[in-house]
């Protein structure tokens, strides 16, 4: 097991499928794409909030309509 303090780091982002070299075609390797969802959960009050939790929030949702 290795140990490593990251102080810095970068990440590449992109949509859509693969884009393999033409030579890495025949690895027998899975390639694809798991889509991933960010789904908004039951809402949590800070313990110093005083408020009721508002109505217009209530059916707060993120993401495709359905």
């Amino acid at each position: 097991m290795l140990k490593i303090l990251i102080e810095e780091f970068s990440a590449k982002v992109r949509v859509g499928p693969p884009i393999d070299d033409e030579e890495d075609l025949p690895f027998p390797t899975w390639a694809g794409v798991i889509p991933l969802e960010m789904k908004a959960g039951a809402p949590i009050a800070d313990e110093h909030c005083q408020r009721e939790f508002p109505e217009y929030l209530r059916n707060y949702a993120r993401g495709k309509k359905r």
